[in-house]
């Protein structure tokens, strides 16, 4: 009673009200207590648990719990049919440990969607589990134990089967083979189910070894010819891992032996394929002797047969039974034997990788071709045991064979000798030598065995092949070899150099006829191809073991030879005479220090400077070294060469027809790079072939940082003023034209290069600050070369181009304006000149605008003393002249009124026409619209005032204006007083307010888009609601009358008493308020306030560039003369700094008497040491910037002697290796 009175916890996330017995539930007495203690059912983790463990009390608990209801049945369920968080159900785990009991109580008594068909993440059912289970209940005490555990009476439910059916079934399934097994397939477990991997339970029973089961599945009809993916059976399974017995059960039952899979793969080539010989002769004797004939013929996707296979495996008893099943056929045995299969070839291939001489002879006994090549690389089996160090094979093979299978080549043109010496097997190479194995042949690409081994760095076998070289080959013979070349003409030792190894390389120089100062056809000698791969070491090694010992190494060890010292002294003189260190090659007659520099290997650089290498040779682009440093943006071999550079002069005269090395770092952008070469002043004086200087050259390649580098230049400024005109796009090209247009990013910092601040203290202490702001190249209208040293040219200068729109365009800060770089404009430099300009042309820009304003002025006088046609006086008028003009005989006189009239009329139109016509003059200057607008906006004016004005009606005693002409001159009025304020907008500081009132204008035009749904939404509602009210007839009266409606004037009273309206009318007029009145115009006025900033700058920067439009133009516009007077090259505005802290001081005085309500004056003295003070103070912050600056420069000297001490510790490291 003790196991039932455990409480068991569930599901805790539910309520114990839901899963409460009912009252009418009947629980037997003995169970009472248990099911009393159940208030959850258990989670599927903790089922898991009882089900691994095989623990029958708490689930039996469980099924009693699923019996309460079917709330409770349909939870247990689920529960059941649930994977925990190993993809795993209570019943595979409960088939895992192989317990019986378990799986009957779980199955037979809830009713499950899946049952013994549920599956894992792979796709297995509980027979997989059972099948792949290493616990084997299968002796009659493990089940005797099962059974003291386990009631049949009381655990077997009736879910399935009726419970009297299970009963009997149960007696059957003690003693089956497998009884878990045999169980879970009668509860409809399918017993051909596959995995993910189309795998059934059989294969897995096969795999596992697992001979119970194999016969339980079958003798349960599973399908022993089923396939996985790769359409692999079991039969294929039990031969290819030996498990003799369930290979024999398999054949037994018919399983099929000729069947295979994707690779074409029978089961007969897997068991011969491990080496299985006990499966091959299962086979055999269960088939007849035609049948297993064909099974050994039969091929896999690689051509392999099971002889191939069996060789493969190293069975030698293998081999020789199914070589015995050809004994009475010598020539199919010949063609069986010799077959090629993918990758290696023949048996007799495979043999000769797996070291097998056994195997070997065998094989060459019963009519293997030892000189048989195989597909793949046309080898031997020599050179494939040559290939895998296989020494037995070789000498087996020699015994075996002639000399004549030494000379076989493969498909590389290697003979086994080259083959060893490539792989770098010594043992095999002393056997080769022994049987005399030729030296000399060469492969495909001319290498003969010397130069193989040494491609592979192997110095050991180098070591070999030249002491049998030494013992077996004459001087002569030797020297022929020594001096082969392979087809690229690459000799041994260069062969040598492009591996690195300075051991392989040192132990050459020291043998006789290796030279080590040949080139190969593209004439890249051993310097170019160590500084290549940065073997800085082997350059070493040649600039010191070849000078010092060379010359001896070679008198000793060429005794007998005919040798002289002159020659000697010439290969000597190869390194110090600079033929060998700056031999060119042929790909553009580069130096070993040109490719050292393209590829930015310091250490060879400063090898070859110690060689003597010239840094000053060209190659075929006129280049030098440091150009190639300089193009790939390596500062240290930058700073290794311009050290190297002694002529100063030498360097000059090189570079001062081609791009300088500054050029090359500016167009690759290489600013550190820019930095050391201004540094070391290095082609700051030369342009290349375009006439480009640095800074051009940046800038056209857009290399901000070297911008920014060049500008900090002294040269700067030289550089801004740089002039192109063979530009097809544009009239000029400057560098600052080019940096607004492409970088405008960098233009501050241009600007600010214009502008010089200096401080001047004279003996009183008063400071005075100068400002130079240069022009120069801002208004760079008229040449400027030479002009200091020919005063003549400098005042017979003339513009860079004849058009004047052409001026006007290209000025810098009209292309800043068209680029809307307004931002640029702000600039203290840019407002200087404005200033300047408008001191100079404001009076030319009121009086380019006087017609303008004289006919604002006459037409405003019009308007305003002329009645309008339908007024009363206007009417009386017009009687009063018709009937004098018809009762009077003599001459009459028409009132001064027609006159005055009359003469405002014509001189209105007059200064319209003239107003068109100065505009249409200002399109055809500038060859279109400068001011789209502003422009267009003018000609609709004038346009409309001189349709206003005509006197169509006029006679000889009346004047009479029609209606439609009063109204254009109406609106004539509107548009003129409209257009003062776009001409005011170019104005100081009353632009800036007009302009900012454009900006918000345009904002409530955008924002009117969304008031306008709500505003025709009320609309059409309104007029729905008052459709009695005169206002609300039409929607266009309605209309009005709500855009009135949202300023405030409602006319409640009138709406709401005069007439009888609908009950609806205040639900819609009240809304109405709070969303058109309250929200939107308080939404407005947030919108403005809160843009208030933002607008006025914008507002601001966009006044400077309409002032700066109108000035330009002005300027473009003025005769040569009257423009080079007003052109100025620069301006120096002083400031005393004195004064200002006076001033200051004044202020701060000021405030301090009106806090304390005091009017005292300050102390003489005090006011002495204060400015005292305050002198000292700006004297220290001077001092400060100069040590700051000071700091920077030492920092700079610092960080490249920490570099010359990098580089230098290296090269002792070097030394040190050598």
């Amino acid at each position: 009673m003790a196991d039932q009175e455990e409480v068991v916890n569930f599901d805790k996330n539910e309520s114990k009200d839901e899963t409460a017995v009912p009252d009418e539930t009947v629980i037997p007495d003995e169970n009472v207590q248990a099911v009393a203690a159940i208030s959850v059912p258990m989670e599927t983790q903790d089922l898991c648990h009882v089900a691994r463990e095989g623990d029958m009390t708490k689930m039996r608990l469980f099924v009693e719990f699923s019996k309460q209801n079917e709330k409770c049945k349909k939870r247990a369920a689920e529960k059941i049919d649930k994977l925990d968080e190993t993809s795993l159900s209570p019943l595979h785990y409960a088939a895992r440990h192989q317990q019986l009991g378990i799986c009957i109580i779980l199955l037979t008594n809830i009713e499950l969607s899946l049952g013994a068909n549920i599956t894992d993440d792979n796709g297995r059912t509980p027979i997989h589990a059972s099948v792949r289970s290493n616990i084997i209940l299968n002796d009659q005490l493990s089940i005797e134990k099962q059974n003291d555990v386990f009631l049949p009476e009381t655990d077997i439910g009736d879910t399935i089967n009726d419970r009297d059916t299970w009963l009997n079934e149960y007696e059957k399934i003690k003693t089956a083979v497998h009884p878990l097994i045999c169980f879970l397939i009668k509860a409809n477990g399918d017993v051909n189910k596959k995995d993910k991997y189309q795998l059934t339970p059989l294969h897995h029973a096969v795999s596992r070894n697992n001979l119970l089961a194999v016969k339980q599945l079958i003798e349960m009809n599973a399908d022993f010819e089923c396939e996985d993916r790769q359409g692999i059976r079991p039969l294929h399974l039990a031969c290819k891992e030996g498990y003799y017995e369930i290979t024999d059960y398999l054949l037994s039952k018919g399983a099929l032996t000729t069947v295979i899979d994707d690779e074409r793969y029978c089961p007969i080539h897997f068991a011969c394929q491990k080496g299985n010989l006990n499966i091959v002769q299962l086979i055999k004797s269960t088939i007849t002797q035609t049948d297993f004939h064909q099974l050994l013929v039969m091929k896999t996707l690689t051509n392999a047969t099971c002889l191939h296979l069996a060789v493969e495996s190293g069975n030698i008893l293998l081999v020789t039974l199914i070589l015995n099943e050809f004994n009475n056929n010598e020539d199919e045995l010949k063609q069986y034997i010799n077959q090629l299969s993918d990758p290696f070839g023949t048996p007799f291939h495979i043999t000769a990788k797996y070291d097998e001489p056994e195997m070997i002879r065998l094989l060459y006994d019963n009519h293997a071709d030892p000189y048989l090549l195989n597909d793949s690389s046309h080898s031997s089996a020599l050179h494939i045991a040559c290939q895998f160090n296989r020494c037995r094979i070789v000498q087996e093979l020699k015994s075996l064979t002639d000399l004549k299978l030494f000379e076989i080549k493969d498909r590389n043109g290697q003979t086994p000798l080259s083959t060893a010496c490539l792989s770098g097997h010594l043992e095999v190479i002393d056997v080769l030598l022994s049987n005399q194995a030729s030296i000399n042949s060469t492969d495909n690409n001319r290498m003969n065995p010397l130069m193989l081994a040494a491609s592979t760095s192997r110095t050991d076998v180098l070591i070999n092949l030249f002491n049998y070289l030494n013992l077996s080959y004459s001087l002569t013979e030797k020297k022929t070899l020594l001096n082969q070349t392979n087809k690229e003409g690459k000799s041994l030792f260069l062969i040598a150099v492009r591996t690195g190894n300075i051991e392989l390389c040192e132990f050459l120089l020291t043998q006789p006829f290796v030279q080590w100062n040949t080139s190969d056809k593209r004439h890249w000698n051993a310097l170019h191809i160590a500084a290549r791969y940065n073997y800085h070491q082997i350059i070493n090694l040649l600039g010191n073991n070849v000078l010092v010992h060379s010359q001896k190494n070679y008198r000793h060890l060429n005794t007998g030879l005919q040798s002289t010292n002159s020659d000697s002294d010439d290969e000597r003189d190869d390194i110090t005479t600079g033929k060998f260190v700056d031999a060119p090659n042929d790909d553009n007659q580069s130096s070993p220090l040109h490719i050292a520099a393209f590829y930015g290997n310091a250490l060879c650089i400063q090898e070859l400077l110690h060689l003597n290498a010239n840094p000053l040779q060209c190659n075929a682009t006129g280049q030098i070294p440091l150009h190639n440093a300089c193009s790939n943006g390596y500062v240290v071999c930058v700073e290794l060469l311009l050290d190297s550079l002694k002529n100063a002069s030498d360097f000059k005269y090189i570079t001062m027809h081609r791009n300088s090395p500054l050029i090359t770092a500016c167009q690759h952008g290489y600013s550190d790079i820019v930095q050391l070469l201004l540094t070391r002043e290095i082609g700051i004086d030369y342009e290349d072939e375009k006439i480009e200087n640095p800074l051009e050259i940046a800038i056209r390649h857009r290399q901000n940082e070297t911008v920014d580098v060049l500008l900090e230049h002294p040269y700067a400024e030289q550089w801004l003023q740089a002039r192109r005109f063979n530009s097809k796009i544009y009239p000029i090209v400057t560098p600052i034209r080019t940096i607004i247009r492409t970088m405008p990013y960098c233009m501050t910092h241009t600007l600010d290069k214009l502008v010089l601040k200096s401080e001047v203290t004279d003996a009183d202490g008063n400071r005075t600050q100068k400002t130079k702001y240069n022009y120069r190249c801002i208004d760079d209208y008229f040449g400027y070369e030479n002009e200091k040293n020919n005063l003549k040219n400098y005042f017979h200068r003339t513009l860079y181009t004849k058009s004047r729109s052409s001026l006007y365009r290209n000025h810098p800060f009209i292309i800043a304006i068209d680029n809307e770089q307004y931002s640029l404009l702000e600039h203290p430099l840019a407002q200087e000149l404005m200033k300047r300009k408008w001191e100079l042309y404001r009076k030319i820009f009121y009086l380019t605008r006087l017609l303008s304003f004289l006919f604002l002025f006459f037409l405003t006088i019009f308007v305003l003393t002329i009645p309008a046609p339908n007024a009363l006086k206007m009417v009386k008028l017009r009687e009063n002249l018709t009937f004098y003009a018809k009762n009077t005989t003599n001459s009459f006189n028409p009132p001064k009124f027609v006159f005055y009239a009359n003469t405002l009329r014509w001189i209105v139109l007059i200064l319209a026409a003239c107003n068109i016509f100065k505009i249409l003059v200002e399109i055809i200057l500038y060859g279109g619209l400068r001011v789209i607008f502003a422009q267009v906006f003018g000609f609709i004016l004038y346009s409309v005032a001189i349709v206003a004005f005509p006197p169509f009606s006029i006679t000889q005693y009346t004047f009479d204006m029609t209606d439609w002409q009063w109204q254009c001159s109406a609106v004539s009025v509107l548009l003129g007083w409209l257009n003062v304020t776009l001409i005011l907008r170019s104005v100081p500081f009353i632009g800036d307010f007009i302009v900012m009132f454009e900006s918000i204008l345009l904002n409530f035009s955008s924002f009117f888009l969304v008031i306008l749904p709500f505003l025709i939404a009320f609309t059409v509602s309104t007029k729905m609601i008052f459709y009695n009210e005169p206002s609300f007839f039409t929607f266009l009266s309605s209309l009005k009358k709500c855009s009135v409606m949202v300023l405030g004037e409602y006319d409640y009273e009138k709406l709401f008493f005069s007439k009888q309206i609908f009950p609806l009318a205040p639900f819609i007029f009240f809304p109405f308020i709070i969303i058109m009145t309250i929200l939107m115009m308080n939404l407005l006025l947030g919108l403005a306030i809160g843009d208030i900033a933002i607008n006025m700058q914008n507002a601001r920067q966009k006044a400077n560039a309409y002032r700066i439009r109108e000035l330009i133009y002005i300027e473009t516009t003025l005769p040569i003369k009257w423009l080079k007077n007003n052109i100025t090259e620069d301006q120096i505005i002083e400031v005393k700094l004195t004064s200002i802290t006076a001033n200051k001081q004044d202020e701060i005085r000021d405030e301090d008497d009106n806090d304390d309500n005091k009017s005292t004056k300050r102390i003489p003295e005090l006011q002495m040491i204060y400015d005292i003070v305050v002198m000292l103070c700006n004297q220290a912050k001077s001092l400060l910037t100069t040590e700051i600056n000071f700091e920077q420069s030492l920092k700079k000297l610092l960080t490249a002697k920490q570099l010359n001490t990098q580089l230098q510790s290296m090269i002792s490291v070097d030394d040190t290796i050598i």
